[in-house]
């Protein structure tokens, strides 16, 4: 090539470069003159309206609620401090029995009436960042459930079964306005309310028995208290959340996508801009804004989806998933909760509910026909369907054993279906579900 056509070929490309770098600069300025910021989206409303849905436009419940947990701590906390202390080892505990007969005698189960009457409990939306939902309730609510299946004994010892009915439904009541709320931590301590008063229940029933009218009494307390909204709520709740953070924290280029910005997710927890001009450069090796979303929702309609399966139907492995993304989606990873663990907590309540119904069914059979019943399939004439295993979706176990409490025992084979009842005593319901572990409902 001659140095006359290299000297052509040089401007060309000089000229080439120019007009692409003119035109990535007016594209810029004209991007940025026709932007348009989204407008900022209150998810927060959002999470209050997905559980207001989960009522039929009566009374909402939680400031009843907000009241009993108040009430419920100021007499744990007056009854601390009426307790003698020996120097040198502070107070002794305080038994849940002593604590529920001051809660009898207290304005607490007025308070506890209204939060079991109610239709719907919406909690007004948190203000942090990191989270839409202020769980603060749960720590009480968990110790109010102790003290409420300790009435539920004492009630049941001295034969006063009203008063045992009564507390059993201000659990379920404390449990229901939890499972209302659209988050995963509500759930779970929803479940663990629930767990207590339903495993005490069986517990007392399938031990001393119980009549046909006080069957019916306890499965209608059941229908009020147990109608949770689905587990994808929580998980719709989980989305809100996570589309919070990423309004705070990505920036808005008025085209409907952004970049993470160091700076933004600095005030979104508190803190201040870095007043650094450099420390926003990490985020364009980061995935989008739209790209982040994206994911975020894919991930969790899989999780939505794989939840409302029976556990063998179950094909959505989360870790997997998040693993098949690279180094981009490190906030992705950050932002996302232990979502799929939770959905398994979910099961073992459904185990819960479906194992007192059939005790209940058995109990009210035994009533009626003076004898135990043959199989589960002899409660279709006093319940109508017979509950599955939840955790494979064959029949529970039940077998009569004269040797036993009530004469018989009531078993999961766990998520493998597998009957490894010489085992038994497994696993109880009060523990995990673990794989290829039976799991006994009945003492």
């Amino acid at each position: 090539m001659t140095r006359r056509h290299a000297r052509w070929v040089g401007g060309i490309v000089t000229l080439l470069l120019v007009g692409v770098v003119a035109g990535w600069i007016i594209r810029g300025v004209v991007r940025n003159r026709t932007a348009t910021p989204a407008p900022v989206v209150d998810y927060g409303a959002r999470m209050e309206a997905l559980a207001a849905a989960a009522g039929s436009g009566g009374a909402d419940g939680w400031p009843a609620l907000t009241r009993a947990l108040e009430q419920f701590e100021t007499i744990e906390t007056a009854m601390a401090s009426d307790q003698p202390s020996t120097p040198g080892f502070g107070s002794p505990p305080i038994g849940p029995r002593r604590i529920a007969r001051r809660l009898l005698d207290s304005g607490l189960p007025a308070t506890l009436d209204a939060v079991a009457a109610a239709d719907h409990f919406v909690r007004p939306a948190g203000t942090t960042a990191w989270s839409l939902a202020n769980t603060d309730s749960s720590k009480a609510a968990r110790s109010l459930s102790r003290v409420l299946t300790a009435a539920m004994n004492a009630a049941h010892e001295a034969g006063d079964r009203v008063a045992r009915d009564r507390a059993f439904e201000w659990a379920l009541a404390v449990a229901r306005a939890h499972a209302n709320q659209p988050t995963i931590h509500d759930r779970l301590t929803a479940g663990a309310v629930a767990a207590h008063a339903l495993e005490t229940l069986r517990s007392q029933v399938h031990a001393n028995g119980l009549d046909e009218d006080a069957a019916d009494v306890l499965d209608a307390v059941m229908d009020r208290q147990l109608a949770w909204p689905a587990y994808a709520t929580a998980l719709e709740g989980e989305r809100l959340s996570v589309h919070n953070l990423i309004q705070l924290m990505f920036t808005d280029d008025g085209h409907g996508d952004g970049r993470f910005s160091p700076d933004r997710a600095s005030v979104a927890f508190g803190g201040t801009p870095r007043q650094n001009p450099f420390a926003g450069i990490g985020g364009v090796f980061l995935a989008s804004r739209v790209e982040t979303t994206a994911i975020v929702d894919t991930y969790i309609d899989r999780l939505i989806a794989d939840a409302a399966c029976l556990p063998p139907a179950r094909t959505f492995d989360s870790d997997d998933f998040l693993d098949d993304y690279g180094r981009r989606y490190v906030l992705v990873r950050a932002m996302l909760p232990g979502m799929a663990h939770a959905v398994r907590v979910d099961d073992k309540h459904a185990l819960q509910v479906a194992a007192t119904r059939v005790v209940l069914a058995i109990e009210r059979f035994r009533s009626r026909h003076d004898a135990l019943p043959g199989t589960l399939d002899d409660l279709g004439s006093v319940m109508g369907v017979v509950p599955v295993d939840p955790l494979h979706g064959g029949p529970l176990v039940y077998r009569r054993d004269p040797a036993r409490v009530g004469g018989y025992v009531l078993y999961s084979t766990g998520y493998d279906a597998t009957d490894d009842s010489a085992d038994l005593p497994a696993v109880r319901t009060g523990g995990a579900t673990h794989d290829g572990k039976d799991v006994l409902l009945t003492p």
